[in-house]
């Protein structure tokens, strides 16, 4: 019965946001137990607790730009739309052109690529996150780094990543739309 609930739960995620959850559909299939930790966890990973949005997405975008997979990318730039980031903006991120950003889209960008690129500025960046936001704000932008790792590894390590068009076609796409 679970399964079905986990499935359907799934699917409707899918549908709001035009994204493949069928590895998703299949853990519920074969794996319910399993399924109802993800859908625990699901919150957790599109919460930005104590950053403001615009922080919290900078970093999450520029994580999941990282890990390579421009479904995933795309899914969480609608989400980052929805919840009030700029066009703008979003651009700035993929790009990685800062002119004319805010303070917290540079912070976010810098944050994430020093965090999953060792960058020598990382600990001046946590310093300054937790200055603003304490722990529990520093807490909440680890927690986007690896949320915006999270999916494109998963569907890798599940050899599923071939729904993954790298995110160099999303931004081809997305440069004919504009």
């Amino acid at each position: 019965m679970l399964k079905h609930i986990y499935k359907w739960k799934f699917r409707e995620f899918g549908a709001e946001y035009n994204y493949d959850m069928s590895y998703m559909e299949e853990l519920a299939e074969i794996y319910p137990e399993k399924a109802s930790y993800y859908v625990k966890a699901m919150p957790l990973a599109n919460h930005n607790g104590h950053l403001p949005l615009d922080l919290y997405y900078a970093i999450k975008v520029r994580s999941m730009q990282i890990g390579d997979c421009g479904p995933c990318l795309k899914l969480t730039l609608t989400m980052a739309e929805r919840s009030g980031i700029s066009k703008d903006d979003l651009k700035r991120l993929l790009t990685g052109d800062m002119d004319g950003a805010s303070r917290y889209i540079k912070l976010g960008w810098s944050y994430a690529t020093a965090v999953l690129k060792d960058g020598l500025e990382l600990e001046e960046l946590i310093r300054e996150i937790e200055i603003e936001f304490g722990k529990r704000g520093l807490w909440d932008a680890s927690l986007a780094v690896v949320y915006g790792q999270f999916y494109p590894i998963l569907k890798k390590g599940l050899g599923v990543a071939t729904v993954c068009s790298p995110v160099s076609v999303l931004l081809e796409e997305m440069s004919l739309a504009s």
